[in-house]
């Protein structure tokens, strides 16, 4: 996120919040209480994911594969994206030749949750994930262009929230 922020030098034509927060482990915590002040209409999302691309492993375990692109998420055990962001996720990405690929994480969450349900009124939330091997262990692994995709994605995504038409999807 800070990559992206740097990019974006503080422009944006509508009201934007980074907010790096606290606690997803244990409940989602940061993320909540954000969601709930700042009242969000959009959220992304930016965590590292599964890419369980290891000798052995089935194709349905592994959830992303370093070397691939960016994850975008679609589901994980605590959220199910809007449809509306996974597409304008998805069509950003191709739109700006990000390379990227589906996320359907089957255990363990994100704050994705927290921002979706914890606002006021609910926010059209979705994530950008970084592929990472070995995850939560000292030999995490993930492949810089995969780093790279997401921090574009990202900030094409900010660049053109507002120009999207947010009533439909295809």
């Amino acid at each position: 996120m800070i990559e992206a922020l740097r990019k974006l030098k503080g422009k944006s034509p509508y009201d934007f919040y980074a907010s790096f927060t606290v606690q997803e482990e244990v409940g989602l915590r940061g993320a909540s209480v954000a969601a709930h002040h700042i009242e969000p209409d959009f959220g992304i999302n930016i965590d590292t994911t599964i890419a369980f691309d290891t000798p052995g492993a089935r194709p349905h375990e592994m959830v992303t594969e370093l070397g691939k692109g960016a994850g975008i998420k679609i589901m994980d055990s605590s959220t199910i994206c809007d449809i509306r962001m996974v597409e304008f996720l998805k069509n950003t990405a191709d739109k700006n030749k990000i390379k990227w690929q589906p996320e359907i994480l089957p255990a363990g969450g994100t704050d994705t949750a927290g921002i979706q349900r914890n606002g006021k009124s609910g926010s059209i939330a979705g994530a950008i994930s970084i592929p990472t091997r070995h995850i939560h262990q000292v030999i995490e692994m993930a492949d810089k262009t995969d780093i790279q995709n997401c921090i574009d994605l990202l900030v094409n995504a900010v660049k053109t929230m507002d120009k999207h038409n947010w009533k439909s999807w295809n």
